[in-house]
């Protein structure tokens, strides 16, 4: 039988095990087209806090120069089902600066002069994306680091774009095709770290 100083200590477990559990899905935001608390990325980036999580369901989103200075993780429900059209051909999609941390997740990227700028010490995780029509798909300057996997370039004019020959680039299984005469590579180094394409 329980005393009633374990059952006052049962309960408030429970409570913070409780609290800890809506804690932490109140760290993840969620995006959608119709009833969600978030229509855009954008919004949904504003209001996530440092080391975040946002979710966005299927559907096609409309954004212009999303700038990330902080710790987020960004998963889409999937890489044919989620696409973020640049409303702009002449600035980047997505920049992450600072001593930041990403990881992008099951979407796709359309458009822009860029898909995705690293920038500063960022680091970023880049799994089961595409990335469609861009002059550049990925552009890494400074000391910012990447890791792609299993991601695809369609229709860029250069894949990955570098300012720096010691660049931390790393990946595998990635699928990249080019436009006309357009170029896997460019920029500071002029080949693919082995091991990059499947």
């Amino acid at each position: 039988m329980l005393t009633e100083a374990r059952a006052v200590a049962l309960f408030v477990l429970f409570t913070l095990i409780g609290a800890y559990s809506l804690h932490r899905e109140a760290q993840i935001l969620t995006v959608c087209n119709g009833d969600c608390e978030y229509q855009t990325l954008s919004q949904a980036l504003f209001a996530a806090p440092d080391g975040g999580t946002i979710f966005l369901k299927s559907g096609h989103y409309e954004e212009t120069n999303l700038i990330i200075e902080k710790n987020i993780k960004i998963l889409g429900q999937g890489s044919h089902k989620v696409y973020i059209r640049s409303s702009s051909t002449t600035s980047t999609l997505i920049q992450v600066r600072g001593a930041n941390r990403i990881q992008l997740e099951n979407l796709t990227l359309i458009g822009g002069l860029t898909g995705i700028e690293l920038l500063d010490q960022s680091r970023a995780l880049i799994r089961n994306a595409r990335l469609v029509n861009h002059v550049r798909g990925i552009a890494l300057a400074s000391d910012a680091q990447a890791m792609l996997e299993r991601n695809e370039w369609r229709q860029v004019a250069c894949a990955i774009w570098t300012a720096t020959k010691g660049l931390s680039l790393h990946g595998r299984n990635n699928l990249i095709v080019t436009q006309n005469q357009g170029k896997e590579i460019c920029g500071a180094i002029g080949t693919l770290p082995l091991g990059f394409k499947s």
